[in-house]
């Protein structure tokens, strides 16, 4: 683990956890093996990974950022997770490992969908979610675009400007 023991309050250890924010930070109690996660993990849902800019204005890499942060969770000793919302987590390292494996199946799916022809990030959304697309714009969009730069980060895919618009290939 990178310099998290260096910051500590209260006995618990105090790291960043990007993905949902960017400025997210978790508090792990080392004796008794509890993490404080906030919104990365959380027991009936996925977190969103918000995209959002940082101090100099460019937009976070959320979704990648979020892989990191669970797989961070990996590497320390967890027994019990409490969450930003909803129940603790009695089986932490399943339901991190569930997480990490449903990032990278919707990166494929929308893998697949660049592969079929859509090329825009507001088709794919579109696509996807339908009726939903135009009621939850922010976190549809967010979390495409949050996608698509995750696939772009691994190499995946690329992009090319036309006509003002990010096209996906």
């Amino acid at each position: 683990m990178e310099n998290f023991e260096k910051y500590k309050l209260f006995g618990f250890d105090i790291f960043n956890i990007p993905g949902h924010a960017p400025d997210q930070v978790s508090f792990y109690h080392k004796e008794c093996n509890w993490l404080f996660a906030g919104d990365l993990l959380i027991e009936n849902l996925p977190s969103n990974a918000f995209i959002e800019p940082n101090v100099d204005g460019n937009r976070t890499k959320s979704w990648v950022q979020q892989k990191q942060s669970l797989e961070k969770c990996l590497s320390i000793d967890i027994e019990l997770v409490f969450s930003g919302h909803g129940n603790i987590i009695e089986n932490p390292v399943k339901l991190v490992n569930d997480r990490i494996k449903e990032i990278d199946i919707k990166a494929n799916n929308y893998l697949n969908m660049i592969k079929s022809g859509l090329s825009t990030a507001s088709g794919i959304a579109q696509l996807r979610y339908q009726g939903k697309y135009e009621k939850h714009f922010f976190n549809i969009m967010s979390e495409v675009i949050g996608i698509l730069d995750y696939l772009e980060f691994q190499g995946k895919i690329n992009k090319e400007m036309k006509k003002g618009i990010w096209n996906f290939y």
